[in-house]
C-alpha cells in the first residue's frame, strides 16, 4: 500500500468511526435514561454503560498508539466491561473526548505508520460490533415502553 492509498484508508476510518459511529453512539446516549445506562437486562450480558465504556477503552488505546506506535498493551481488553457508573452528561462527555482525540490522532498519523493500519481497521469492526449492541439495546427498551404505554 503506497502513502495516497494509506492515507485514503485513515480518511475512510476515520469518517466512519468520528462521523459515523460517535454520532450513533451519542445519539443512543441522548435518548436513554439515565438508569437505562447502568441496567443490566439479563444475567451475562452488559448494561449499555459498560458496553461504552468498553468502545472508550478500545479507542483511548489506539489513539495512543497512533500517537505513538511503539506503544504496547497488556492483554485481556477483550472481557474488560467496566462497570463505573457515571451520569448520562459524563459519559457522553468522555464519548466526545475520546472520539475528538482518535480524529487528531488520526489526523497527525497520515502516511507515518503502514502498520497502524491494522489496529485501525480492527478498531472499525469492533467498534461498529459494539455499537449495534448499544443500538439493539437502546431500541429493544424504546420497543419495550411503547408496548407498556399501549396497555
Amino acid at each position: 500500500m503506497n502513502d495516497g492509498q494509506l492515507d485514503e484508508f485513515l480518511l475512510i476510518s476515520k469518517h466512519r468511526l468520528v462521523s459515523h459511529y460517535q454520532v450513533k453512539l451519542l445519539s443512543c446516549l441522548q435518548c436513554t435514561s439515565p438508569e437505562m445506562l447502568w441496567d443490566q437486562e439479563s444475567e451475562g450480558e452488559n448494561c449499555i454503560g459498560s458496553i461504552v465504556l468498553h468502545i472508550i477503552a478500545h479507542v483511548d488505546r489506539n489513539t495512543k498508539r497512533l500517537s505513538n506506535p511503539d506503544t504496547r498493551f497488556n492483554q485481556g481488553i477483550e472481557t474488560h466491561f467496566p462497570n463505573e457508573p457515571m451520569s448520562k452528561l459524563e459519559l457522553i462527555a468522555r464519548v466526545t473526548e475520546s472520539f475528538e482525540a482518535l480524529g487528531v490522532a488520526i489526523d497527525q498519523s497520515h502516511s507515518k505508520n503502514h502498520s497502524s493500519m491494522y489496529d485501525l481497521y480492527h478498531l472499525v469492526e469492533h467498534t461498529a460490533y459494539h455499537s449495534g449492541q448499544v443500538i439493539d439495546r437502546v431500541q429493544r427498551h424504546a420497543v419495550s415502553i411503547c408496548a407498556a404505554r399501549a396497555e
